[in-house]
């Protein structure tokens, strides 16, 4: 067995070399579906996240819920991360402004932090505010080092009006370019919930490695990033991870615009569909809606023609009545 203080140690360098991928994969213990499909109990697979290289787990776990005005303690949150890793859950996405989930995530991970692939977002588009952002995400999640760093919602107001700032010299791109040289950050991603043409500029830049747009059967209707973001992100071989899958507004203390019922697993199978799909970044409230998401990602099965004429059907009705659910503009 490996001592795990020369794992960690090993990990950081790993993350400097381009060899992350083959060194990662060993260290996470990821292996192809067949694999995992003949040998031990089933698990959430991997898939290859674009040109990274790096094998993550078709689930994400999504950390919005993780505060305590929902409810949720810290020892919620331990629980969820080791029952995540039986399931053979590896992902984890955590952004500062979700209250105490940074904090709830860093006692979590600290026991297995060489075994996940930690993701986190920065919203500050410029230089100091941005280093700024990964210092106390650092601090708070007790680690020294991402996998993957979001420039996160590319909707909001720093973003609209100052596209060229947040690229340029004095901009956030650049301070995770020199985390990234730094060994900080492995890594660099965009994400937005609306606005689907503000993503163009920034999918242009060859430093960002990953897209995370919002989409689902019914957001197809509404934003359609899948034509405007997933498809030419996909033709630069980016890795590609699904968010909002499930819907969700951006109040998460309403429980309005989530899918349930039989458009949950709807949603799981269209998510899973998507071409050049690498995880799903599902958020969860509890250990049954993990073992949910899990067990229909396990058991994903293609849409018949028919189910998919059906499922078009069902997405733009519930488009119309969820309207610009994320924000606007939609286009």
């Amino acid at each position: 067995m490996n001592n795990p203080e020369s794992t960690r140690i090993s990990r950081r360098d790993i993350l400097r070399t381009t060899g992350a991928s083959i060194s990662y994969a060993l260290l996470c213990g990821a292996v192809p579906d067949e694999i995992l499909a003949q040998s031990g109990p089933k698990k959430v697979p991997t898939r290859i996240l674009g040109r990274t290289g790096v094998p993550i787990s078709c689930i994400t776990l999504g950390t919005g819920h993780f505060r305590a005005n929902l409810g949720i303690t810290a020892d919620d949150v331990r629980n969820m991360v080791d029952h995540c890793l039986e399931l053979g859950v590896t992902s984890i996405d955590t952004a500062l402004n979700y209250e105490e989930s940074p904090e709830y995530l860093g006692q979590a991970i600290k026991p297995h932090r060489d075994h996940i692939f930690l993701a986190t977002k920065a919203e500050n588009p410029t230089y100091d505010g941005c280093w700024g952002q990964l210092r106390e995400s650092m601090k708070k999640l007790q680690t020294d080092h991402f996998e993957l760093v979001y420039i996160h919602d590319l909707g909001l107001e720093g973003f609209k009006s100052e596209v060229e700032d947040v690229l340029g010299p004095k901009g956030m791109l650049a301070a995770l370019v020199e985390a990234k040289k730094q060994g900080i950050v492995a890594h660099i991603g965009c994400s937005a919930h609306f606005f689907p043409s503000r993503f163009q500029p920034f999918l242009k830049c060859d430093e960002i490695d990953v897209a995370m747009p919002a989409v689902n059967f019914v957001a197809k209707h509404i934003y359609n990033f899948e034509e405007r973001v997933w498809a030419p992100a996909q033709k630069k071989n980016l890795g590609l991870i699904a968010m909002k899958i499930l819907g969700g507004p951006a109040d998460w203390t309403k429980g309005t615009a989530r899918l349930s019922g039989q458009d949950y697993e709807s949603a799981i199978r269209y998510a899973m569909e998507l071409p050049g799909i690498s995880s799903l970044n599902i958020g969860v409230r509890n250990l049954a809606e993990l073992d949910r998401a899990a067990e229909t990602v396990m058991n994903y099965k293609p849409f018949t023609d028919e189910e998919r004429k059906q499922l078009e059907t069902r997405g733009k009705e519930l488009g119309k009545a969820w309207g610009a659910v994320y924000g606007e503009p939609t286009t």
